[in-house]
């Protein structure tokens, strides 16, 4: 049995991202932007009827807090699952249960699946007749891009909705709430360090606020309930854990910002966002085939010796390895954003494929069609 103290310990010792999240929508920092920009998240907390959303975006930006609250806002039965854990039989028994429910109840049933890209598409399927039925609410979170990750089939049933990370105003608010749960006084050189680290990832402001309170109160000899006081030395950059990491989404995202930048021909944003990839541990035979493709894609016949390099550059990687094969990259990446660009292969490829789609089963001109039997000639004419 839990006693009186023992639940003050646990709430004492629980992590600040979760002492500290939001308990009522007024608290959920951002929302009035996220309501601005999409009328349907007003309709899923202000309405009674079943809604569907994905809610995509990096980690840290409030994706389970936000469902949570809405499931609260309408006071629906919250059911949670996992994709890593829940099963298609998982689905058809919430489906059938949900379906009990509203005949017999007022209750509805809002139905959350946190990491649904994690989601088989045998498991999204199993979700398409209870979206489409309506039997229950419906949100998924995802850190990756849904467009991608979602078969087509759900996301025509379900309404896509991008969290962007904090603002430096909103996660200031943040951390100046948590301080009340940690019992700490920021000077403002401390949260501005904070904010500056961070990049709107409130999950990594409060891993790192509670970090510094902890080591402090270490170095001072200070109990769990003494109020300590941070300054911006106390804010070390190596406790930060972001949460972004290479998901699936900032691999799209990185490579086409390095083939736009390639494209644009500026060089300093090509070595940034190859810079980032290699950070990421992007596999570097990934990024030689993507400067193959730009070489022929948007510099093509006008310099030819793009290709070539493009081509030696793979070659060269696959021999020399990494880290060295980091400079080959970098050369190469640098030859093709000097280069002068022209898009007459794509262009001629593109119009040409047009033009076959529309007479794929014209007979080909007897000129043109070589030595051919009688036979032939004869089933040419039919």
């Amino acid at each position: 049995m839990t006693g009186l103290f023992e639940t003050k310990y646990d709430a004492l010792r629980s992590p600040l991202a979760q002492r500290a999240r939001p308990q009522r929508l007024a608290d959920f920092f951002g929302l009035e932007r996220l309501l601005k920009k999409n009328p349907a998240l007003r309709l899923a907390l202000d309405g009674t009827r079943s809604f569907q959303i994905v809610f995509y975006g990096p980690p840290g930006v409030g994706k389970t807090s936000l469902a949570r609250l809405i499931g609260r806002q309408r006071d629906d039965d919250i059911v949670e699952f996992s994709a890593t854990t829940a099963s298609v039989k998982d689905i058809k028994e919430l489906h059938q249960k949900s379906k009990n429910i509203s005949t017999h109840h007022v209750t509805t049933t809002l139905c959350f699946v946190d990491e649904v890209h994690r989601f088989s598409k045998t498991q999204q399927d199993a979700l398409l007749a209870p979206l489409e039925e309506g039997v229950f609410s419906f949100i998924g979170a995802t850190t990756e891009n849904p467009y991608v990750s979602l078969t087509p089939a759900l996301l025509s049933r379900v309404r896509c909705i991008e969290l962007t990370p904090l603002s430096d105003d909103e996660l200031r608010g943040l951390l100046n709430r948590a301080a009340n749960f940690e019992r700490v006084e920021m000077s403002e050189s401390f949260v501005d360090e904070v904010i500056k680290l961070c990049g709107g990832d409130a999950r990594a402001a409060l891993g790192a606020l509670e970090e510094a309170a902890s080591l402090r109160r270490e170095q001072d000899s200070l109990s769990l309930t003494e109020i300590v006081r941070l300054e911006g030395s106390d804010m070390n950059a190596d406790v930060v854990v972001l949460g972004g990491g290479q998901s699936k989404s900032s691999h799209y995202e990185l490579t086409s910002a390095l083939i736009k930048s390639m494209r644009a021909s500026d060089l300093d944003s090509a070595f940034y966002y190859l810079a980032r990839l290699l950070l990421n541990k992007e596999d570097p035979r990934f990024i030689a085939r993507r400067l193959a493709i730009f070489a022929s894609e948007d510099i093509g016949v006008i310099n030819n010796q793009a290709l070539a390099v493009a081509n030696a550059t793979y070659s060269l990687i696959e021999k020399v390895g990494m880290p060295e094969g980091r400079y080959i990259l970098a050369h190469c990446v640098m030859y093709l954003s000097s280069s002068v660009k022209s898009t007459q292969v794509k262009d001629m490829l593109g119009d040409a494929l047009e033009r076959a789609s529309k007479t794929r089963t014209d007979a080909v001109p007897k000129h043109l069609r070589g030595t051919i039997t009688d036979i032939e000639d004869r089933y040419h004419r039919i």
